[in-house]
């Protein structure tokens, strides 16, 4: 096996920090990007049934696409990333995203529709390795978890945008597709601006060329035979698939169901997931690094997301503010799993940081392809037959069991969190 190449990252950091911040913002507006439509299902839930006459088995299966495709994509985007550089492959992928996305609007049947929105999915795959990516090249390693703790933070404003503006825009816009279809045409937009943006980068393809060992799939043989990789990997997808599955297809339509709330009132207290995530990624990356430890802030936090999931899936009618209230304390309390990105990237060389963040990003897409899909499954199953307007009505009962999986998968990732091995915020060398 070759052995892995030297490359320290005062060697990555050429830019200067108006340059590194700009290039960062501009990727992180993909973030923003990406979890808008990533969401947007939530909120059209019912207006996907009542079109696409759709059952809750179909309407899952819609949602695992994006996360399937997703998935898939991780691992070929963080070899392409190592190897290309950003500049090249965001632009392709960012392009393919709004082109999915483009599609889904003017998709007349689902199949179709679950289609444009694996394009989406495939396309969306480069957001946050591809800006994980640029933070590793552009900015010095005491900054890592700042930088992705604030780049999440972005992200969960385009997640809060897709949940009750975005229901205001549907009616305003009148209809999901005119407000789908006008995304597109911004993702269109971002594509250019990112390609006109990074013309500078061209000179990282030049410092990649000197490094004598190509990034390959032998790169990724020595990511594959770490178990600690593997485990940190489950962890993230286990822990954040809460957030994908609530904030992305059934969150508004259980708290509807379960909390006998209005659609509007569901979707403000699911927007208050994304608020607590954007005010705790960035606060318990900076946490970290002050107390120079990961584990102990990764393990409280997913302690209490525990807790709190279990008391909003097996409570009834606990109203809007208390709702609300929960809500902000899951999403708060979950994005302390965004230290176990840090966790990954200081455990491995830096060279391979592309392919060893796609490879754990890679379990986030595989637990919302098999969760909503398992989810529309186990409340089909529990389908009474009752109907309201042309749309399946889903029991109290049928919610509580589907969503139960949550907390067990949380549990797990707890347990999971007892395998890894501090870090003290230090970088391996070699």
């Amino acid at each position: 096996m070759d052995s892995a190449p030297s490359l320290k990252n005062k060697d990555i950091h050429r830019y200067n920090p108006f340059y590194a911040i700009t290039i960062w913002l501009i990727a992180s507006a993909y973030i923003f990007y990406k979890y808008f439509i990533e969401v947007a299902p939530n909120v059209m839930n019912q207006d996907l049934m009542r079109f696409f006459h759709a059952s809750g088995t179909s309407l899952g299966i819609l949602g695992g696409a994006y996360f399937l495709a997703y998935m898939v994509m991780q691992v070929p985007l963080g070899m392409m990333l190592d190897h290309w550089g950003p500049r090249i492959v965001i632009t392709v992928f960012i392009f393919l995203c709004a082109v999915g996305t483009l599609i889904f609007a003017l998709s007349p049947v689902i199949s179709i529709a679950i289609l444009a929105r694996a394009l989406t999915g495939a396309g969306a795959a480069v957001g946050a390795i591809g800006c994980l990516k640029i933070i590793t090249m552009l900015f010095p390693t005491r900054y890592f978890s700042l930088m992705i703790g604030s780049m999440m933070a972005i992200g969960m404003l385009g997640a809060m945008t897709g949940q009750a503006p975005l229901n205001y825009a549907i009616t305003h816009f009148e209809g999901w597709q005119n407000v789908l279809f006008l995304t597109g045409i911004l993702g269109l937009i971002l594509a250019v601006l990112f390609w006109l943006a990074t013309i500078p980068m061209n000179r990282y393809v030049i410092l990649q060329k000197t490094i004598k060992q190509r990034i390959s799939w032998s790169s990724l043989s020595i990511i594959l035979k770490e178990p600690k990789n593997w485990y940190l990997a489950i962890y993230s997808g286990l822990v954040f698939s809460p957030i994908m599955v609530l904030g992305g297809l059934w969150g508004v339509t259980f708290i509807e169901t379960v909390h006998h709330l209005s659609r509007q009132s569901a979707s403000n207290a699911i927007t208050f997931i994304f608020v607590g995530f954007v005010i705790g990624a960035p606060l318990f990356g900076w946490l970290s690094e002050v107390q120079g430890k990961r584990l102990p802030i990764l393990r409280i936090g997913t302690a209490i997301a525990f807790v709190i999931l279990a008391v909003m899936i097996y409570g009834h009618s606990l109203g809007t503010i208390i709702l609300s209230i929960l809500c902000f304390l899951l999403g708060f309390f979950v994005s302390s799993f965004l230290l176990s990105f840090s966790l990954i990237r200081e455990m491995n060389l830096i060279v391979f940081a592309g392919t060893t963040l796609g490879f754990m990003n890679m379990f986030n897409g595989l637990t919302g392809a098999i969760a909503e899909p398992m989810i529309g499954f186990i409340l089909e199953h529990h389908w009474t037959g009752t109907m309201a307007e042309d749309i399946r009505v889903f029991s109290i009962k049928g919610y509580q069991h589907a969503l139960s999986v949550l907390p067990i998968v949380v549990l797990i990732a707890l347990i999971l969190t007892f395998t890894f091995k501090e870090t003290f915020c230090q970088q391996r060398e070699h």
